[in-house]
């Protein structure tokens, strides 16, 4: 079976979930046929098959959201906070809320993953965004959040990226500050793989001061052991004073002074601006297509509203985010993005293996709306490239524009494969630039990353500062794919192209 082999991981609500039964019912149909009547194994492979066709949108594809934990609402609740829309989003901070409160652990923590182990650093994001929006200190929910916080080390004790958000709202205070020079910075965006759209955001943010003070009741002090200190952030110093001193070393590259704080209509705040808005999707005015690539952005476009009318921009990817947004008994669960491209590969597939084929209107609809979805747009991959390609590969959400993924275009390239069988060369052209777009993405040591090529020297000083988990380093799980994908167009270690600088399976 092909599942066997291409294994679909990803844990996403609705439709997804039919597909994966039906797959496990296949998978599985040998080792239930002593248990179960092979009519009722075909009745229920039917039944589910009756299901997912029924969950198809009429433009072919099936929709599914990422299930995770309860970051985004945190997170959500406190950009409605930071842009000022607290008042007329009060309906959906309510929602949110609510979810935070149905979802919290008997201890007063909130884990990362349903049955997890209970998790600080979330627990206090959890805990200033039901406070923020108007819960009382005396509220049960916070009462024992707040035991379970101070009886593990207290808001001190949480982790970095949670101090540094937490700090754009006054609950923390950075100890150092770097002065990087913004418009050097968008010169090497590249290097910083897709944690530059968080990255530079957070610079410009930091370096105009753009700190939301709440009221006084929202301040949660009383999560710190040492209140005095605790506030600090110290733990990134070293790697903020790092950054900085690799910023002044740029500056000196360039005639004038960019590492002074913006000026009104200045050059280094325009040019951001173009670079930020390029990068804004034209459809659903996500950047990035997720939560936290476009959270920082947003607040970068309302730290420069006193220069630019970001108004327009702020709107459409606020609504973005609020279409994302489930109403479930529990409350409003936000989910990062959308997961449409995996769910409709994934249906698409577990039919193929249930029986339907290309001549089925339900599979050809899936098959060209996932053509449809394939990128036309460049996208910061262009910058590094060693081997000139044109766009080619598929993104993960249902309006992903330039954002293309390894994962989802080696998946897309494998189901569509699939159905068209050895017919697959009727769309020999389209094929060929998902391919071509998979083989110029390939890191230096043969594998494959997520979104990105492993380039530049930048990494290895940003990973002292940040962390490694946001560069795109390769992986066994999708460089597995990826060969598995390319092996079934006919590829093989002795056809590949070989090049002393570029490296195709590995072969120098």
């Amino acid at each position: 079976m092909v599942f066997e082999h291409y294994p679909m991981i990803r844990k996403v609500k609705g439709s997804y979930l039919i597909a994966v039964i039906i797959t496990a019912l296949l998978l599985g149909e040998k080792s239930l046929h002593a248990a179960v009547d092979s009519d009722q194994l075909q009745n229920a492979i039917t039944l589910s098959q009756r299901a997912l066709i029924s969950q198809q949108n009429k433009d072919g594809y099936w929709i599914s959201y990422v299930e995770t934990n309860t970051f985004y609402n945190a997170l959500q609740i406190l950009l409605y906070y930071f842009l000022g829309r607290e008042g007329q989003e009060r309906e959906t901070i309510e929602g949110l809320c609510r979810y935070l409160v149905n979802t919290q652990s008997e201890d007063g923590s909130w884990p990362l993953y349903d049955g997890g182990p209970s998790d600080l650093s979330l627990s206090t994001l959890n805990y200033f965004a039901l406070k923020l929006s108007g819960y009382p200190e005396e509220d049960v929910a916070l009462v024992h959040a707040r035991d379970y916080i101070r009886s593990h080390g207290g808001a001190e004790s949480i982790y970095g990226m949670y101090q540094i958000i937490l700090a754009l709202f006054d609950q923390f205070q950075l100890s150092f500050i770097p002065q990087v020079p913004i418009f050097p910075l968008l010169l090497v965006a590249p290097s910083l793989s897709w944690f530059r759209m968080m990255f530079i955001p957070l610079m410009v943010v930091l370096r105009e001061g753009a700190i939301y003070c709440p009221p006084e009741t929202s301040y949660i002090d009383e999560l710190f052991i040492n209140q005095a200190e605790g506030r600090v952030i110290r733990g990134n110093e070293e790697p903020l004073k790092t950054i900085d001193a690799w910023g002044k070393k740029i500056c000196r590259v360039f005639p004038e002074d960019l590492s002074i704080p913006f000026l009104s209509g200045s050059f280094s705040t325009m040019v951001y601006l173009n670079w930020l808005l390029a990068r804004q999707n034209t459809t659903d005015g996500l950047f990035y297509d997720c939560v936290p690539s476009t959270f920082f952005p947003l607040l970068s476009l309302k730290a420069l509203e006193d220069i630019a009318n970001n108004e327009e921009a702020i709107d459409k990817a606020l609504h973005a985010l609020n279409s994302f947004q489930q109403q479930l008994p529990e409350g409003v669960y936000q989910p990062p993005t959308d997961a449409t491209i995996p769910a409709t590969f994934s249906a698409i597939m577990a039919l193929l293996e249930t029986g339907l084929t290309m001549e089925d209107v339900v599979v050809k609809k899936g098959v060209d709306f996932l053509w449809n979805r394939q990128s036309t747009r460049y996208g910061d991959w262009v910058y590094q490239m060693i081997i000139p390609v044109g766009p080619g590969g598929w993104g993960f959400n249902l309006n992903s524009e330039s954002f293309p993924d390894i994962d989802d275009t080696t998946s897309t390239l494998f189901v569509l494969k699939t159905a068209y069988g050895d017919r697959w060369e009727e769309r020999m052209s389209d094929f060929t630039r998902g391919i071509q777009w998979l083989l110029a993405m390939q890191n230096w040591d043969g594998g494959w990353g997520t979104w990105d090529r492993k380039v530049g020297c930048l990494t290895t000083l940003l990973k002292e500062a940040m962390s490694s988990v946001v560069f795109d380093e390769s992986v066994v799980d999708h460089t597995t794919r990826v060969l598995t994908t390319l092996s079934l167009f006919g590829c093989t270690e002795a056809t590949s192209p070989k090049s002393s600088e570029y490296k195709i399976f590995g072969v120098n």
